[in-house]
């Protein structure tokens, strides 16, 4: 906008009146201003119990998703997503492809979690065994009894989402995590 006014103010475009108005080129299109076709819906998984969903590749692409309040269920996230969170989840498998973004994993319990992330969090969680293959140190707050692992996954499509997910080189992290729940009752 800065550019645009001082270059009309200049002395080649002094036939421009003063209660000219230029518009800026609007054959740009963004993200945010073509959400006509998305249904919220399709990006949450929500209420199972003792089911199976499935979230298959090109069926995400790089959105946040949600799974949330389900009970031993399986759920196969198969496409790049921006960011997951995992709210109040029991007795359930989830496994995430690829995540450009954070896994967030809150008040669930009996869970096992596989997942591929730029950052790994989980607070207010019991008993969950997770396999990581994470950017950063996974941080557990206010969370008992976590078991961490090495992701072991493959799919067909698994390189390729990573490869969508614009993700650098990630490395398996077991021994490095962040507890700030260990860390502020050593200290007090």
């Amino acid at each position: 906008m800065g550019w645009l006014l001082s270059k009309c103010l200049t002395s080649e475009n002094s036939h421009i009146g003063k209660n000219t108005v230029i518009k800026e080129d609007s054959g740009k299109t963004y993200s945010w201003s073509d959400r006509s076709n998305m249904n919220p819906e399709d990006y949450i998984f929500a209420n199972g119990n003792g089911t199976v969903m499935v979230k298959s590749p090109n069926t995400i692409n790089g959105q946040q998703f949600l799974i949330q309040n389900c009970k031993g269920c399986y759920v196969f996230i198969l496409d790049h997503a921006g960011a997951v969170s995992i709210d109040d989840c029991s007795e359930c498998s989830i496994i995430i492809g690829a995540c450009s973004g954070s896994v967030f994993v809150r008040d669930c319990h009996q869970c096992l979690v596989l997942a591929s992330c730029q950052q790994f969090r989980t607070r207010d969680s019991v008993n969950l065994n997770i396999h990581l293959l994470c950017k950063t140190k996974p941080v557990v707050e206010s969370s008992f009894q976590i078991g961490f692992g090495c992701l072991q996954l493959f799919y067909k499509e698994l390189e390729g989402n990573s490869k969508v997910a614009t993700r650098i080189e990630l490395t398996c992290i077991r021994s490095r995590l962040n507890d700030y729940y260990f860390e502020y009752h050593k200290n007090n």
